[in-house]
């Protein structure tokens, strides 16, 4: 099977030259210019024609480094997004602890339905310092460049302040 290139050259990458057929055209030739393989005519002749990328090579590295740039703040800031799901997560936790104890109050032993409870409670507890701890841990390892994290404080308070209230709701489960 032939690929058709159309009236105009065509780009193809070059892991796609493997694909390709072995003969395209008698007037087809190759031309590569950096990592790019195009097929083209110049002036009714065909012929491969090289080409020179030093100059070029500066303007690549320099949009190469602002690519990873941007990828470095794309991460940080799902990193802010995960660590908000992983909080809501502990809430979630706390929440059927919650329920756990509500619905199974009335049942014999109470003491039961309250450690059922406590265990719910508790993974919240911890799963609110893993959010805290890998969150931070991942800030370290980047670097922000356009975007400003949630400085890492704040993702302190917030866990230590979750943690904090979900042991006071815990301490009044088993105090009624």
């Amino acid at each position: 099977m032939t690929r058709s290139f159309g009236r105009h050259p065509s780009l193809i990458s070059s892991p796609s030259l493997a694909r390709l057929p072995v003969a395209l055209s008698a007037r087809a030739l190759p031309k590569i210019k950096g990592s790019v393989l195009c097929f083209c005519r110049a002036g009714g002749q065909t012929g491969a024609m090289a080409s020179d990328d030093t100059g070029d090579k500066d303007a690549k590295t320099k949009w190469a480094e602002e690519r990873t740039d941007w990828a470095e703040d794309r991460t940080v800031l799902a990193n802010e997004r995960t660590f908000a799901g992983w909080m809501r997560t502990g809430l979630a936790a706390v929440g059927i602890g919650l329920a756990s104890q509500a619905i199974f109050r009335a049942a014999e032993p109470t003491w039961l339905a309250k450690l059922a409870a406590t265990g719910f409670i508790a993974v919240g507890v911890l799963i609110f310092y893993l959010a805290w701890r890998n969150s931070c841990g991942l800030l370290d390892r980047l670097n922000t460049h356009a975007a400003d994290p949630i400085p890492r404080g704040h993702l302190a308070w917030l866990a230590a302040l979750f943690a904090a209230a979900s042991l006071i709701v815990l301490a009044v489960l088993w105090l009624i």
